[in-house]
């Protein structure tokens, strides 16, 4: 059974990775054409 300061401590870990992945998609695939360009 997950506590909340068990899932607050999964975000802080892996929030940064999301934010990496987000950043290397813009940064590879910063193109018009690309689907996921904002």
């Amino acid at each position: 059974m997950f506590i909340l300061s068990d899932w607050l401590l999964l975000l802080i870990l892996f929030l940064p990775f999301i934010h990496l992945g987000k950043a290397s998609k813009r940064f590879y695939f910063n193109n018009p054409m690309w689907p996921g360009k904002h």
